[in-house]
């Protein structure tokens, strides 16, 4: 099934039980930290990036124990790379290549309080985010990603670029704290697009997925 079309008509079935529910409704402001990396079969990650998250929240609530809390966000997300730069008649030079880029992405959780006298919920969900990516392409031309020993099985690491252009999606889980206007929220992003499929010149198959957490507070009015 298309995601965007089931992300789609899965918002169109809440809005449209909110509307008949009357349940209550609020808007806010959320901002947070988010740490991503990348989960990938053909070069291995040295570090993630920890980067600024910021944008709009809605709450959709339908009774004390359920409520849908829509979001778009602005982050940065990425990861760093080991790399190898080959040398003449030397041992090749380790280091780091970050791929970095920007995105804005939608998120549609439930959230589900299992006891009602307690203040929070387990949220599950999925988003959908628009990558553009933010590399430094002229910086590293003589760095290559591969095995580290031979430049013939390398690839130029700048050659992965355009894997961060695009959309994203996956599955979100994480839980939030609070009641009445101020909400602390912890969750977890796992991307199920293969990045690597934007690369239209690659020949051989290849995995690129996204992951990361992210801790935020959202204010309602």
């Amino acid at each position: 099934m298309n995601i965007r079309f089931a992300m789609t008509a899965l918002a169109a079935v809440c809005f449209s039980a909110f509307a008949s529910a009357q349940s209550t409704y609020r808007m806010g402001v959320t901002a947070g930290a988010n740490y991503s990396t990348l989960n990938s079969d053909v070069f291995e990650t040295t570090s993630g990036r920890f980067a600024p998250s910021i944008g709009v929240a809605f709450q959709l609530g339908f009774n004390d124990v359920f409520e849908l809390n829509p979001e778009i966000a602005f982050t940065q997300k990425g990861a760093s790379a080991q790399v190898a730069r080959y040398l003449p008649e030397q041992q090749p030079e380790l280091g780091n290549y970050d791929y970095n880029y920007n995105t804005f992405e939608l998120t549609l959780v439930a959230g589900i309080k299992p006891i009602k006298s307690v203040p929070a919920r387990i949220q599950i969900g999925g988003y959908m985010g628009s990558h553009f990516e933010d590399v430094e392409t002229d910086a590293a031309q003589e760095w290559y990603i591969g095995d580290g020993s031979d430049i013939l099985t390398a690839m130029p690491a700048w050659r992965y670029n355009n894997a961060f252009s695009g959309l994203d999606f996956g599955g979100v889980v994480g839980i939030s704290v609070g009641e009445g206007r101020l909400r602390a929220s912890a969750r977890y992003y796992h991307g199920m697009k293969n990045m690597y499929n934007n690369l239209d010149y690659m020949k051989e198959d290849g995995s690129i997925k996204s992951q990361g957490a992210r801790l935020a507070l959202t204010w309602y009015w």
